[in-house]
This record gives C-alpha cells, sequence and structure tokens, in this order.
C-alpha cells in the first residue's frame, strides 16, 4: 500500500483527543480488499460470519451474521435447542454496522461504495466488542462510514452525512443502544 499506510493512520488521527474517533482511524482502512488482493487470513478469521466471497471476486453479505466459529458447531438433535442455538449465534453487533450502513442482507459489496469501510467496521467491532460499550462500537462504525469517499447526494439531496445520521439514529432506536441526540450526532 501507498497511501493506506500505517502512516496515514497516524496522520489521521493527529490532534484528536477523544478515543472514539482515534480507534476509528485507527481502524478505518484496516481493510483494503481490492489493493491487497482479498483478507489475509488473521481478516478472514476475525470477519468469518459476516461475508461470502463468490466466484470472480464479488463480496456479498450473508443473509444471516453469525459470531466466528458458529458455523462449525454442531446442534443437538432437539429442535428448540437448535432454534435457540442460532439464534444464540447471530451476531447483532455486525446487523448494528449494516444498519449504520444502510446495507442489507445478501448485498453485494461495491468496492466504490463501502466494502472497505464496511469490513473496516466490522473488524473495529469485532476486535473492541469486549472492551467497550454499544454506543462507543456503534460511533466507530458510523466514523468509518463518514470515510466512504466520492459520494453525491441522493434523489431527493440528503447528503451523506445527512443519510448517516438518520441510519445511526434507526441504529440507536432498533438496537437500544440508548445514545443521546448529542451522541448521535455526533
Amino acid at each position: 500500500r501507498v497511501f493506506h499506510s500505517v502512516h496515514h493512520v497516524f496522520d489521521v488521527s493527529e490532534g484528536m483527543s477523544d478515543p472514539v474517533p482515534v480507534l476509528a482511524a485507527f481502524f478505518h482502512d484496516v481493510i483494503y480488499y481490492s489493493i491487497d488482493g482479498g483478507l489475509t487470513p488473521k481478516q478472514f478469521n476475525i470477519l468469518s460470519g459476516i461475508i461470502q466471497e463468490d466466484p470472480g471476486g464479488v463480496v456479498r453479505l450473508r443473509e444471516r451474521f453469525v459470531l466466528p466459529g458458529a458455523q462449525s458447531r454442531r446442534h443437538s438433535g432437539d429442535h428448540k435447542s437448535s432454534m435457540r442455538d442460532a439464534q444464540d449465534q447471530t451476531d447483532s453487533l455486525i446487523d448494528m454496522i449494516a444498519c449504520i450502513f444502510d446495507f442489507k442482507p445478501g448485498q453485494v459489496l461495491n468496492p466504490f461504495k463501502g466494502l472497505n469501510e464496511f469490513l473496516s467496521a466490522a473488524c473495529a467491532v469485532r476486535c473492541l466488542r469486549h472492551y467497550l460499550p454499544l454506543k462507543n462500537l456503534a460511533a466507530i462504525a458510523a466514523c468509518i462510514e463518514a470515510t466512504i469517499p466520492f459520494r453525491k447526494p441522493d434523489e431527493d439531496g440528503n447528503t451523506p452525512p445527512q443519510l448517516l445520521y438518520k441510519q445511526l439514529k434507526l441504529a440507536n432506536e432498533k438496537f437500544e443502544m440508548e445514545m443521546t441526540e448529542v451522541d448521535v450526532a455526533m
């Protein structure tokens, strides 16, 4: 990598004092799928259960996000137990990130419309999930979403920051994050 290097991370985070945007800066370019030729084995393990790589290099979101390692676990023969286990293995944090990015299950991820940023946010949340509260993880994901380049207003004239605000507000309600209006507006 030439531009999206470790030096870039330090340049972006220089002068920041709030730990949430600093963490977002550290993670925002962790995944650079097309430049790196896919995922490293470590990235693949961290992101397991989120994407599927189709022939021809097409990357799409899975229909249901599962926790790493959940696909290989065996269920008992009890149908109710299997249903409960399947629900327990769903990764609601990745559902939250998809909501913030306004991505849908099964969606093809476009390398020019958020593929790298979404996977970087997913990597951040998976790596930090045991250390930070939900609203901080959502804020990190939102900061990373805001770095998607070259976007224009939608057909109704909403700018990318306005759309992100709406999606973060929706995610706050849907996932009961208890973010204040100030938190959502960041």
